[in-house]
């Protein structure tokens, strides 16, 4: 019997048998397709990269280190004429620890006149203190010359210098401003001075 028999034979077969076969035939077909499909996953396995999926460090970013500063207190007054006022210099130190520093204030000398400048607490001793026209310099630093045993290096916040000032004429604002390039606040043979707050002041 041959192929073209049977065609023949399914052609004689009435409609409901037919659909039968041809259901029969199209599950086969599938079956077919899933079994080839399984075959070659087994056979041939896919290979597959695991990707790491990124997330950011939990790591707080580190904190820049606190810089010293220097500050006049107070920054603005009042005064009148021929009158005497007192300008404390401050210092605070931050996240340092501090070894010396050296000071240089200008101000207008038609305008002020420095009576006198007297040695904070922060520092035990001060090599330099000395008034020019115009100009105050003034250095501290740690060591046994104050009568104190050396602390080196100190970290706070403390009286640097006293200064009194005489006012001399009368004018809106005066200022008394610190010297940026020779100013500097040391600690580990840098200078870690950041914010200066300056003075100004009002002579009636």
């Amino acid at each position: 019997m041959t192929l073209l028999d049977d065609l023949r034979r399914v052609q004689k077969l009435d409609p409901k048998r037919k659909l039968g076969i041809g259901l029969i035939l199209l599950v086969t077909f599938f079956l077919g397709l899933v079994g080839a499909f399984f075959y070659w996953q087994i056979r041939f396995p896919l290979k597959t990269e695991k990707f790491q999926v990124f997330q950011p460090s939990k790591k707080e970013p580190q904190k820049e280190s606190k810089l010293a500063s220097l500050s006049l207190n107070p920054s603005s007054k009042n005064v009148k004429v021929r009158e005497d006022f007192i300008v404390n210099l401050e210092i605070h130190t931050g996240d340092n620890q501090v070894e010396a520093a050296d000071v240089v204030l200008s101000f207008d000398p038609k305008i002020l006149r420095v009576k006198k400048v007297e040695e904070g607490e922060f520092f035990t001793t001060h090599p330099q203190n000395k008034i020019t026209d115009g100009k105050i310099f003034i250095s501290g630093a740690f060591g046994p010359e104050g009568g104190q045993e050396s602390k080196i290096p100190v970290k706070g916040v403390g009286r640097f210098a006293k200064i009194t000032f005489t006012a001399l004429a009368a004018s809106s604002s005066t200022k008394v401003s610190f010297d940026a390039k020779k100013t500097v606040v040391a600690s580990e043979g840098k200078d870690v001075l950041g914010e200066k707050v300056e003075g100004e002041y009002t002579i009636n």
